[in-house]
């Protein structure tokens, strides 16, 4: 089986902070998953090496019943926020590249190029970010 990614779109917040404890690293402030399956287009690649280093800050977000905090992944790194902007570039080179013979793309790629598209349109705050999830 081949490693799967979530996607969490929401809000980097510079609390470090939250429910009275200091965490060490940015609350991210999840207001959507969008559960991606095997995302392997080559943008997305590059973004996922430049995960590894210290380009983009560390955070952390609480799993769906909000009692559980996550700071890495499954498979060790860390929960990183990348810039809302930066990752929409990402998806929509990646649309193309996904696109078969046929002209139509990977449908997974398209839900979420809609979903960005739609949040960029709609006066979208400043720190809306993204930050990845592998399992």
């Amino acid at each position: 089986m081949g490693v799967e990614t979530k996607i969490f779109i929401g809000g980097l917040t510079n609390q470090v902070e939250h429910r009275g404890r200091l965490k060490g690293k940015a609350w991210f402030q999840v207001v959507a998953i969008v559960e991606m399956r095997g995302y392997h287009y080559s943008a997305f690649n590059e973004l996922r090496r430049q995960l590894a280093g210290d380009t983009y800050p560390e955070v952390f977000v609480y799993d769906v019943d909000g009692a559980k905090e996550i700071f890495k992944d499954k498979y060790n790194a860390v929960m990183r926020a990348v810039p809302f902007d930066v990752f929409y570039d990402v998806v929509k080179r990646d649309y193309e590249e996904s696109k078969e013979d046929d002209g139509r793309p990977y449908r997974r790629l398209a839900w979420l190029r809609s979903l960005l598209a739609a949040m960029n349109a709609n006066e979208k705050p400043d720190n809306l970010a993204v930050a990845i999830y592998e399992h």
